[in-house]
């Protein structure tokens, strides 16, 4: 049987170094001992409501990797803004499938 778990929402506060529009970028990791021996896809989206208009947010890149704990497992994660706007704020959830 196949167990689908999820991580998140994880709201990252760009106001101060706003993702610029047009594709600007923010990287940011996160660590959870979760992020192994499964499947890992992340989606985020703009917090509704503080930006006047659509935004479009893409995820552009995912990597795990081991962190210097011996157990600590880290997801580095690329969201690309890619509307007409700035993005202040960034809401990230990650979905996990295991067999």
């Amino acid at each position: 049987m196949t167990f689908v778990t999820h991580d998140g929402p994880f709201v990252f506060n760009a106001a101060e170094d706003r993702i610029p529009p047009n594709g600007g970028t923010l990287y940011f990791g996160l660590v959870n001992n979760a992020y192994v021996d499964c499947s890992v896809t992340v989606t985020a989206h703009g917090l509704a409501g503080l930006v006047s208009g659509p935004q479009f947010i893409e995820v552009v890149q995912t990597a795990t990797r081991a962190g210097p704990g011996p157990s600590e497992r880290w997801l580095d994660i690329v969201v690309r803004n890619n509307g007409p706007r700035y993005c202040p704020y960034i809401k990230v959830w990650v979905g996990m499938v295991r067999p």
